[in-house]
């Protein structure tokens, strides 16, 4: 026979999980939106880069899988928007950290995840 105490831990466990997973979607979503805002506005990328992400004559395509500078891991792209590039391999005008914007540690996360979802 089940005990009462196990019902009710078994329903604390469930409501937990499920309040746990909420805030994580919401998260989620929210990068997603911050991220293409901070792309085409404050973080400055699309100057140099292009809404589409596809690159100019001064930036490299987003799109194509084609990484100059690392990996193409959210990691990595992270480091580059945080960090920028200072000798670039194919562009002759170097990348400014955070694309010479002051952003948040939140701002970097959502525009690398926006970048990230390019190629991804």
């Amino acid at each position: 026979m089940i005990s009462r105490t196990s019902v009710l831990r078994a329903g604390a466990l469930l409501a937990a999980a499920a309040f746990a997973a909420t805030p994580v979607r919401l998260v989620q979503a929210a990068v997603s939106v911050d991220g293409k805002e901070i792309y085409e506005g404050k973080g400055n990328c699309a100057a140099c880069h292009t809404r589409e992400g596809t690159g100019t004559s001064m930036a490299p395509d987003l799109t194509d899988g084609v990484w100059l500078h690392g990996d193409g891991s959210l990691a990595a792209i992270d480091s580059i928007v945080r960090n920028g590039v200072a000798q670039p391999v194919e562009f002759a005008i170097p990348m400014p950290p955070m694309g010479g914007a002051t952003l948040t540690d939140d701002e970097v996360a959502a525009v690398s995840r926006y970048v990230y979802s390019f190629s991804h």
